[in-house]
């Protein structure tokens, strides 16, 4: 998320698997619409809270939490599941699933 606030393309992307992608998106088109997503806004601030992790001695743990974010023209809370998979050491994100939560 650090580098999610920090507006840090190549930090905010290596932390995802070489073969992450979403659904229904080539990882290219992923890549660029992060891209611009993480540096139009003037600000970001994102934080998580009710964090679980599950499966933690597996090969593929995952991690779900409540995430909030918010830029100056975007504000969000979701329920995010990030599923995790080491490569060369380091732990990265595999698959990302993203639940939009009602605003309350």
């Amino acid at each position: 998320m650090d580098a999610w606030r920090r507006q840090d393309v190549a930090a905010y992307l290596s932390s995802y698997a070489p073969d992450f992608t979403m659904p229904g998106k080539k990882r290219a088109a992923w890549e660029a619409e992060r891209r611009q997503r993480l540096t139009h806004p003037v600000f970001i601030r994102v934080s998580a809270d009710a964090l679980e992790v599950h499966d933690a001695a597996s090969a593929r743990p995952s991690v779900s939490f409540i995430q909030h974010y918010e830029s100056e023209s975007y504000e969000e809370k979701s329920r995010k599941v990030l599923t995790f998979v080491k490569v060369a050491g380091r732990w990265l994100i595999e698959r990302e699933e993203n639940s939009v939560l009602p605003r309350s």
